[in-house]
């Protein structure tokens, strides 16, 4: 309402993306006195406010900084400033000698000038309402002055979420504060191009805000000349509804109130304010129509409206499940079956592990599928995917309506593919029912997912220390019988359990009689002993069939696929002519000594040659990787992880156990893919407990500031990672089918999963 009064006018936020710390607070007051300039030049009488949180940030960025630019006749004026000398400043601002003035927020109550038109924010601010107030002090109109601006760092993720928070709170701020980033995330750019393709006129919705469930049903519609978006008002009140149209992407959104009386109570004036949404996606090339609707039968009409109803045609049945095609280690929670004759019993629902008894009776001639939800991988990470015969496919996701639209181009490519209907169920997980350990071999073993991908604080508590979960791991041990024993490492501390099945039911024991057990405290409850934890949320063990085992809950990949590791992948080195000793794995020992002749310790000479931004050693219990380097490609941030270990004996040869941990820890490490922000801020936060324990930093190349770049730039670029098993124990030569299926069971994890590739270093 301002805005249209004309007390306001909107603020242009110009960013700057500098990602070095030393450097930011030069580059805002470039641009900063480089925009004062062309004001100038333009006639605008404009002031720039240079803005500190504290008085010796503001007299540092006078001394240091600002100070340079003399023709401006800087000033700096704080709570400190004598009176003579604030009365003399101020009268210089106000008539215009001085164009920049340094202050501590705004310099005070019941101070109006409207030439203030210019904000260099070096410090973010406290809260919201101090940022509010800040930003109506510019915004105020007045004749002869332009638009404001204000200049921030955008690498700054704490002022992006400040506004962030403004953008949430009301979307007036769209009118008021748009964003003229020069750079941004490139699914922002997408969103915000695909909205400005809309016609808005004056309204209330801000589209950018819009987060629909993720959800479609679909329709061939191969009559390319007809679309008449406009006609959404024959079916909705025009005068109630609000429809919005973007010609370029044939895309219509329509926003639809209505009343609705209340269950508990007959009385009719007891109603409640809901709204109905609906958004429709053409695809002129490929000739199909997607909609997410709320209410399916006003959907349906508003489609009839706006197409020629006899091109269109719904896509039902089985076509519909080929949108499961191509996910990786599919495991479906739900199946839904309906009944092919008329019978008592006309829908058959299966959960948890009665899936695979639900996939054998589709395959029988009395049932078809009704409906299924599962979740799997897709190179990019864990997804979930849900669809029904009538024709709705729908994810658990919540996301912007840019996103929505790619999801549908992804999904119908798969439709449309006529080849994908043999290939469904080709990458199934079928979970059972066992009474016995597997007898392939375990090689590796995780926390549950809850904890694997929990964002929470989750901590372990031992009689003489509380560690963060992430500084714990667990650890395969030996196999008696029908008990699978394993470790829990904390620090240096290692405590031993133990899983045992009998019949129909698992228990999991802490076996250190001599020891008080941990315990586990998650999402803030009290803290319960580990093995009781376990009974409830067993770990995950992974065997080298490509089987888990979760208590006594057996999955196993509906698949004979056997594939063998790619011989391009072997590099060999010769560790000997180095002087290593292949049974000794890490270059520092306990007490903080380099071990020269470790594999550890020559892997990161050899790294030393290649110009890596930053080599990190992370060698410890509840490590990313043993050795983590970072290298800016220019578009991406290159990632590497080497995984390393000793051998079981002095030569190199072709055991298979030698390759069993070190699968597993390469296999654990690769969900860092998609966290490398939190991945850096782990890692900052071992270098410092190192530091801490004996004065030796993990930063073996690059520094801390350089990793704070490195983090900084990760906003913005995408990560790409490779990992390196490293292993001398493997001579190349010599390597079997047997360890060649190994690696390869490892390789395919890691590229299913998170497209990541897989090498291995060995002699």
């Amino acid at each position: 309402m301002a805005i249209e009064q004309n007390y306001f006018q909107p603020i242009n936020f110009i960013s700057i993306e500098e990602y070095d710390d030393n450097k930011v607070d030069i580059e805002i007051a470039k641009k900063a006195v480089s925009i004062l300039e062309n004001d100038l030049k333009s006639n605008f009488k404009h002031i720039l406010l240079v803005r500190a949180n504290n008085i010796e940030r503001a007299k540092q960025l006078y001394e240091n900084i600002y100070s340079r630019y003399k023709k401006y006749n800087p000033v700096l004026i704080t709570s400190k400033t004598t009176k003579v000398n604030r009365e003399k400043f101020m009268e210089s601002i106000k008539n215009g000698d001085s164009k920049i003035v340094i202050c501590v927020d705004m310099f005070g109550e019941g101070i109006d000038i409207p030439n203030l038109k210019i904000a260099a924010l070096h410090d973010k601010f406290k809260s919201l309402p101090i940022t509010l107030q800040f930003i109506g002090r510019f915004a105020r109109s007045k004749k002869d002055l332009g638009n404001a601006k204000i200049v921030a760092n955008i690498a700054d993720v704490n002022f992006m979420n400040s506004l962030k928070d403004l953008y949430e709170s009301d979307s007036d701020w769209n009118l008021l504060l748009p964003i003229k980033s020069e750079q941004n995330i490139q699914d922002k750019i997408e969103l915000q191009e695909l909205i400005s393709g809309f016609k808005v006129n004056n309204t209330e919705i801000d589209l950018r805000q819009l987060r629909p469930k993720v959800s479609m049903r679909v329709f061939k519609y191969n009559d390319t000349g007809k679309w008449n978006p406009n006609a959404w008002v024959d079916c909705f009140d025009s005068f109630k509804c609000q429809g919005f149209i973007n010609e370029e992407e044939k895309m219509l959104i329509v926003i639809e109130p209505y009343k609705s009386c209340q269950g508990w109570t007959t009385q009719r004036n007891i109603e409640s304010l809901n709204w109905n949404f609906y958004v429709v996606y053409w695809n002129v090339e490929k000739g199909y129509v997607c909609i997410n609707d709320t209410n399916h039968q006003l959907g349906n009409n508003l489609l009839k409206n706006i197409f020629d109803e006899e091109h269109l045609n719904q896509i039902k049945s089985e076509p519909i499940f080929r949108c499961l095609a191509n996910i990786n280690r599919l495991s479906l929670g739900t199946i839904g079956l309906n009944s092919a004759i008329n019978g008592p019993i006309r829908y058959k629902m299966f959960a948890g592990i009665d899936v695979s008894q639900g996939i054998a009776e589709s395959q029988k001639i009395n049932s078809y599928k009704s409906n299924l939800f599962g979740v799997g991988y897709d190179g990019n990470g864990k997804i979930s995917i849900g669809c029904s015969y009538k024709g709705k496919i729908w994810s658990r996701w919540v996301e912007s309506i840019s996103f929505w639209k790619n999801w549908c181009d992804n999904i119908m490519t798969k439709i449309l593919d006529e080849k994908n209907d043999s290939r469904i169920l080709d990458n199934l997980l079928i979970p059972t029912i066992t009474d016995s350990l597997p007898k392939s071999v375990a090689y590796r073993i995780d926390f549950d997912d809850s904890i694997v991908f929990s964002e929470s604080k989750i901590t372990i508590q031992t009689l003489s220390e509380i560690f963060n979960i992430d500084d714990c791991e667990l650890n395969i041990d030996i196999k008696h019988n029908n008990e699978q024993n394993f470790k829990l490492l904390c620090g240096y501390e290692v405590y031993n359990y133990c899983l045992k099945i009998e019949g129909n039911n698992f228990k999991f024991r802490f076996l250190n009689s001599d020891k008080q057990e941990p315990q586990i405290l998650k999402s803030n409850k009290n803290p319960i002993p580990l093995s009781r934890y376990f009974d409830n949320n067993p770990p995950k063990i992974y065997y080298t069939d490509s089987s888990f085992l979760e208590g006594n809950i057996l999955t196993i990949a509906n698949k004979n696929k056997v594939t063998l590791f790619n011989s391009n992948n072997i590099i060999s080195w010769n560790w000997s002519n180095m002087g290593v000793n292949i049974r000794t794995e890490s270059q520092i020992s306990k007490s903080g000594e380099i071990i020269k002749n470790s594999i550890q310790y020559n892997t990161i000479s050899k790294l030393k040659s290649l110009n890596y931004d930053v080599i990190f050693d992370d060698d410890d219990s509840g490590e990313v990787a043993d050795i983590v380097t970072f290298k800016d490609s220019g578009e991406s941030i290159l990632i590497e992880f080497y995984h390393c270990k000793y051998s079981h004996a002095d030569k190199p040869g072709a055991r298979i156990s030698d390759l069993y941990e070190v699968c597993g820890q390469a296999e654990k490490s690769v969900h860092w893919k998609l966290k490398a922000i939190e991945m850096i801020d782990r890692l900052k936060s071992r270098d410092a407990k190192r530091i801490n324990r004996n004065g030796v930093s993990r930063i073996i190349e690059g520094n801390i500031d350089t990793l704070n770049i490195i983090q900084k730039k990760l906003l913005f670029k995408k990560s790409d990672l490779k990992i390196f098993i490293v292993q001398p124990g493997v001579d190349s030569s010599k390597i079997t089918k047997e360890m060649l299926t190994v690696l390869g069971s490892t390789s395919d994890y890691c590229l299913e999963t998170y497209s990541v590739p897989v090498k291995i270093i060995c002699s």
